[in-house]
């Protein structure tokens, strides 16, 4: 069984699956890569891990939290799961290149298929994918946007919390029947592509 649910936090609505004891998936609202609701999955927002989870994301926005203490599961390709290992071992405030990331996994002549994996992640901010950058120092893209990849590294920089001053509403959901996701109240504008070598 896949259950899901709805969160606000200073970063936007995330959606939350879980399959009853692993969280499985945290999703930006119509980030890229954004899932499709399905008819067999169940609504549940008093999950444990689901209120687990909500509360460390908000701990982690407002700057008292540097690590998370989540269990998760990861369902991808031997290559994504590799990728995915190693961005959770990005330290805080740290970053790393896409060309060191692809050495560090013993794959350097695939730094873009590194970077599709990266680009893939379903944990957004747990396992922290916003920390890998350009090998020039810039950054080079984000499922949810460069300009939230930025205020993520600003957070973790120390010089200041830019979720700090966000005003969010309460926003107004729908599911269609195809299981696509209609936001009301907000639209988000996807930024950034890998379309360069300065990994």
């Amino acid at each position: 069984m896949v259950y899901y649910s709805f969160i606000q936090t200073a970063a936007g609505k995330l959606l939350l699956l879980a399959d009853g004891y692993f969280l499985t998936g945290v999703y930006v609202l119509n980030q890229k890569y954004f899932p499709k609701i399905q008819k067999n999955w169940s609504l549940n927002n008093d999950l444990e891990i689901f209120t687990k989870t909500a509360k460390q994301l908000n701990e982690y926005f407002i700057g008292s939290r540097y690590s998370f203490d989540i269990e998760y599961r990861f369902n991808g390709t031997n290559l994504q799961e590799l990728v995915w290992n190693r961005l959770s071992e990005i330290e805080y405030g740290k970053t790393i290149s896409y060309k060191e990331l692809a050495q560090e996994i013993s794959y350097p002549s695939a730094i873009r298929a590194v970077a599709t994996a990266v680009g893939c992640n379903p944990f957004t901010f747990i396992v922290p994918c916003h920390r890998v950058i350009g090998s020039d120092g810039k950054l080079r893209g984000y499922a949810s946007g460069l300009t939230l990849k930025q205020k993520l590294l600003d957070l973790e920089s120390n010089t200041k919390n830019p979720f700090l001053q966000e005003e969010f509403t309460n926003q107004n959901i729908e599911i269609t029947e195809d299981g696509n996701i209609f936001d009301c109240t907000e639209e988000v504008k996807i930024t950034g592509t890998l379309n360069n070598d300065n990994f």
